[in-house]
C-alpha cells in the first residue's frame, strides 16, 4: 500500500517534506501533488540553493526557504546546519499535533 491511499481515509493532515537537493525536488513531486489532490497541506521547506529554488520556480512549486548551505568550511557547516534546525524548529512548532510524516534526507 502506498503512503498516499493509506492517507486517503484519514482527515486532512499537514505533511512536511524538507527538500535538499534538485533530485529530492523531482523525486517528492509526484507524491506532493498527489498528497495535495487527496486534499492534505503539505510543508516543503528547503535551505538556500539556487539550483532548487530555480526548479521550483519552473514547477510553479511553492518552496519555504529556510537556512542556508554554510560553504566549504566544515565549522561553517556545522554553524549553519544547527542554525537551520533552530529555524526548522520554530516554522514547524504551530503545526507539530498535525504533522503527519517528517523527510529529512542529508
Amino acid at each position: 500500500m502506498r503512503l498516499c491511499d493509506s492517507l486517503s481515509n484519514r482527515r486532512s493532515l499537514i505533511i512536511w517534506i524538507d527538500i535538499l537537493t534538485p533530485k529530492q525536488m523531482l523525486f517528492f513531486t509526484p507524491l506532493i501533488q498527489d498528497l495535495r489532490l487527496k486534499g492534505h497541506e503539505v510543508l516543503t521547506t528547503s535551505r538556500k540553493y539556487l539550483e532548487v529554488e530555480l526548479l521550483a520556480s519552473l514547477k510553479d512549486f511553492d518552496l519555504m526557504i529556510i537556512g542556508r548551505h554554510g560553504g566549504e568550511s566544515l565549522l561553517e557547516k556545522l554553524k549553519a546546519s544547527s542554525e537551520r534546525s533552530l529555524q526548522l524548529f520554530d516554522y514547524v512548532k504551530k503545526t507539530w499535533d498535525r504533522l503527519c510524516d517528517i523527510f529529512q534526507f542529508s
